[in-house]
């Protein structure tokens, strides 16, 4: 007599994982979109040391300070701030799994150090917003000010960030760093990795 299914989570999985999977390290961001509204020297790009995993990185800052404080063209401070855009995708819809995105995230920010983060702080947030193609509405899916209080403290963390709500649909994603002002931005910036 049999009590279960034919199926089950544990010990393993039954229907094998499909992943997308993205680690900068062709040195690139072909294919990725940038939304950049100041001309100053911090913005997303590809670094060749801190990585995760490997030897290239997302990165947000300035690549010749090592921090995100932002300067126009007169020396002068500026809030830092910029987006990063994946090209559109559709979302699987697996048996069993919920569909995720999960990054490896270093953040050294003004919290650093912080023995009680206030999550409603505005200021130093990496946002991750998600895009549907059929409608063009752009939804915030995490932030880090309520996930981590704006700061990893300079070391990497995994973040997973659920997208089941929007499996079967065509999508990107978007990496949005704020830093809300010109004061308090020589820190280390924002690393993305696998």
């Amino acid at each position: 007599e049999k009590c279960c299914a034919s199926y089950t989570l544990f010990p393993e999985a039954t229907v094998p994982p499909v992943t997308l999977f993205e680690s900068f390290e062709d040195n690139t961001l072909e294919g990725w979109t940038l939304d950049d509204p100041t001309e100053d020297n911090v913005t997303w790009q590809i670094k060749s040391s801190n990585a995760y995993d490997g030897s290239h990185v997302l990165f947000f800052g300035d690549i010749f300070s090592g921090t995100y404080q932002a300067l126009d063209e007169d020396g002068k401070a500026q809030p830092a701030k910029a987006a990063l855009w994946s090209k559109m995708f559709q979302i699987n819809k697996e048996q069993y799994r919920s569909a995720m995105l999960l990054i490896w995230l270093r953040m050294s920010t003004q919290f650093d150090g912080a023995d009680d983060p206030d999550a409603e702080n505005p200021l130093d947030t990496l946002t991750v917003f998600v895009e549907k193609e059929e409608s063009g509405q752009v939804i915030e899916v995490w932030n880090s000010a309520e996930a981590l209080g704006n700061t990893t403290n300079g070391e990497y963390v995994q973040a997973g960030i659920d997208l089941s709500a929007y499996e079967k649909k065509s999508v990107r994603f978007g990496f949005s760093f704020d830093s809300g002002d010109a004061a308090k931005n020589k820190y280390g910036g924002v690393y993305i990795d696998k």
